[in-house]
């Protein structure tokens, strides 16, 4: 899967997209197919290293996002599909993101991608 990243402290335009493997989905986890990801102050200051709490690069930057279900580990009711918003740390600047079940929230239906991407502000 493709997915910008930081490899190194700096601005926005350092980003660099790069090819990851994909995530698989353990217990109560989910791999979501991004759709559409919110940008928020919170992820340029993660890539410039000033935030409260330092992630080392190399990272996947973006906190607030919106897909498709592709895959369910054990223990989760959700199914392949199903339309849903996400908040993880870091992660969500990319095609998949492995999250846990409990962070995520259905899109209602008429809600679009983008609209549900920013749910978690």
């Amino acid at each position: 899967m493709r997915a910008i990243v930081c490899r190194e402290y700096g601005t926005p335009e350092d980003l660099v997209l790069d090819e990851l493997p994909d995530p698989t989905a353990g217990p109560g986890q989910v791999v979501v197919r991004v759709r559409a990801a919110a940008v928020n102050y919170p992820d340029v200051l993660l890539i410039a290293g000033k935030y409260q709490i330092k992630v080392p690069p190399p990272f996947t930057p973006g906190s607030e996002m919106a897909g498709d279900v592709l895959a369910v580990g054990d223990g989760v009711d959700l199914r392949p599909g199903d339309r849903v918003s996400a908040t993880a740390f870091v992660g969500g600047f990319a095609e998949q993101i492995l999250v846990d079940a409990r962070g995520l929230t259905p899109i209602p239906d008429g809600v679009d991608y983008a609209d549900a991407a920013a749910f978690g502000v």
